[in-house]
């Protein structure tokens, strides 16, 4: 299935480069730690055995607790929400979650309401609704609440998931906030925020997929690590325009070996280097 909601740095676009290199049949955890609009998780219809759901960012994890465990409750609070500017508005100023469901239920509805789905500006197309339209989000929710009724749920940091549930039979897809995207969407990973998450990767059991932007920094981060390499347009609006941007898919070594004729050794670029390059091995 489909995320019921847009998200900024989703990967429902990259999803076809991305699922072939999941070992479906060897995982027993799948986890992914930043959990954003679960594009990865959801085009997998049959659950893994065991599923682990994890986001720094309250709101998102509120209501993926609510849609999983209590549907109709969360629908019947998102009936009392209109779609008005001034609601939005004082939402933005003085934010009140009053409960978990309350929390989840406004957290989807500015999603849904504004720009961009980022919950900061008012949304108003001249061609299409923007907010939450119960006749078509209520079959939605009920379907992701069937798909995520077993899952575990965490708001923590993610490298405390990556070492709690950390097996050889734990598969990680990893989707960390990138490096360079302090002008777009959201809060971008340091360079030592994407050091420390490699460090807790690297000394993991699991297998583990990460995907980052093709930047100088985390090139250097990454090098020597095995890669692919992809270019995807990004954009907030629902057009073809917007910035092509180079990506990363990151492949643990374990992982790797089996897919050496795919991968490509990553090298950081020099100074002078104007175009990123790999070698293949």
């Amino acid at each position: 299935m489909k995320p019921v909601f847009p998200y900024p740095g989703g990967k429902s676009k990259l999803l076809k480069s991305i699922l072939p290199f999941i070992p479906c049949a060897e995982i027993r955890t799948y986890i992914e730690p930043f959990a954003g609009g679960l594009a990865v998780l959801l085009a997998h219809e049959e659950p893994f055995p065991r599923e682990v759901v994890n986001d720094a960012n309250a709101g998102l994890m509120a209501f993926y607790r609510m849609a999983a465990l209590h549907p109709d409750a969360l629908l019947t609070e998102l009936s009392a929400v209109i779609a008005a500017r001034r609601d939005f508005e004082m939402e933005v100023r003085f934010p009140d979650s009053r409960t978990e469901l309350g929390r989840a239920a406004r957290w989807y509805w500015m999603t849904k309401q504004s720009f961009g789905a980022q919950g900061e500006h008012f949304g108003r197309g001249k061609d299409e609704f923007h907010g939450v339209d119960l006749e078509k989000d209520a079959p939605a929710i009920r379907r992701l609440s069937e798909r995520l009724k077993s899952t575990i749920f965490r708001n923590t940091d993610a490298c405390e998931v990556i070492r709690e549930f950390d097996a050889p039979d734990t598969f990680f897809f990893l989707d960390p906030p990138y490096i360079e995207c302090g002008d777009t969407a959201y809060d971008a990973f340091t360079e030592d925020d994407m050091n420390r998450l490699r460090d807790t990767l690297v000394s993991s059991k699991g297998k583990w997929l990460l995907t980052c932007d093709d930047s100088p920094v985390t090139r250097r981060v990454f090098s020597g690590f095995r890669v692919r390499e992809n270019l995807i347009r990004y954009s907030l609006a629902k057009t073809k325009s917007g910035k092509i941007s180079g990506e990363l898919m990151v492949f643990s070594e374990n992982l790797a070996t089996d897919f050496l004729g795919k991968t490509s050794r990553l090298f950081p670029l020099s100074r002078t280097s104007k175009v990123a390059t790999v070698q293949t091995a």
